[in-house]
């Protein structure tokens, strides 16, 4: 029985992971193992990964851009002299 879950498991885990591949990625994450399968245009996992890390390090980068700029324009008060 337990067996029989983990395999439900596992599988939803690969179904799930292969919609969120085909609706962000410009290809497709293989998901079967058998080599005629496999689309010419996929993306292996190494390159999947790769494209994933750089995604996320671009993201830290904006996220990191958008909290500088919001603190100098919080940091800025009205001129001195002027009330």
């Amino acid at each position: 029985m337990l067996l029989l879950i983990s395999r439900q498991r596992l599988a939803y885990e690969c179904l799930s992971q292969s919609i969120d591949s085909a609706k962000h990625s410009p290809n497709l994450v293989p998901t079967a193992t058998k080599p005629d399968t496999v689309q010419n245009e996929s993306l292996s996992y190494s390159q999947y990964l790769g494209m994933i890390k750089s995604q996320i390090s671009c993201a830290k980068d904006i996220h990191n851009a958008l909290l500088e700029c919001s603190k100098k324009i919080a940091g800025k008060g009205p001129p001195q002299g002027i009330m």
